[in-house]
């Protein structure tokens, strides 16, 4: 299953095609076309990204430091995302930042503590809650990259799908990243169209 928007006024763009992360070597990624063709000729200065436990190791020769120096800071794509210091974003976060990338944090006040937010990014917006640090995000972003996660990562894809199908947001491509991982995910998309629970149009 595989299907990428042609045009720039499509609300979702979900690519299949890919096998991601943690599957193939560092070196497979580098090689993948298809994954250096989505970033540097989307024409995207600002994504929202979204990793979690199923992204790879945060080691400093990891697909994920590779990842945030090759395919993000290289092509000057400034990252949105939570602010947090530690995890996989949080090591995405370092990684781009270390190769002189830019890396956009959103957080709501109740978590802008200095335990938990990163203290290098490039700026750091601070939002009231988590419902707005969510629609700010995806204010700030042109396009939004779902790697494989859990529920916070299906939360922030259906939040950004609906705020784009309800025209609550402009509209951009948003992109769920491995062929494995999303396979189903996307299965259902269509099962959706064909019961006639979203149109065509929304994907």
């Amino acid at each position: 299953v595989a299907k990428m928007a042609d045009s720039a006024n499509s609300p979702i763009r979900y690519d299949v095609t890919m096998n991601a992360f943690p599957n193939a070597s560092v070196e497979d990624h580098w090689r993948n076309r298809k994954t250096r063709d989505l970033l540097s000729q989307g024409g995207w200065q600002r994504v929202i990204l979204q990793p979690e436990r199923s992204f790879g190791s945060e080691g400093p020769d990891s697909s994920l430091h590779f990842y945030g120096r090759k395919l993000l800071a290289a092509r000057g794509i400034e990252v949105v995302y939570g602010a947090g210091k530690t995890g996989l974003m949080g090591a995405l976060a370092d990684s781009v930042l270390a190769a002189g990338g830019r890396v956009a944090g959103v957080v709501p006040e109740n978590l802008n503590q200095p335990q938990l937010i990163h203290a290098g990014l490039t700026r750091l917006e601070i939002v009231a809650d988590i419902h707005q640090r969510k629609a700010r995000m995806s204010q700030l972003a042109q396009a939004f990259i779902a790697l494989p996660g859990g529920f916070g990562t299906m939360d922030e894809l259906f939040e950004t799908c609906t705020l784009i199908q309800t025209a609550t947001i402009r509209n951009f491509p948003v992109v769920v990243y491995d062929k494995t991982f999303y396979h189903e995910l996307c299965l259902l998309f269509e099962k959706m169209i064909a019961e006639k629970t979203i149109d065509p149009e929304d994907v």
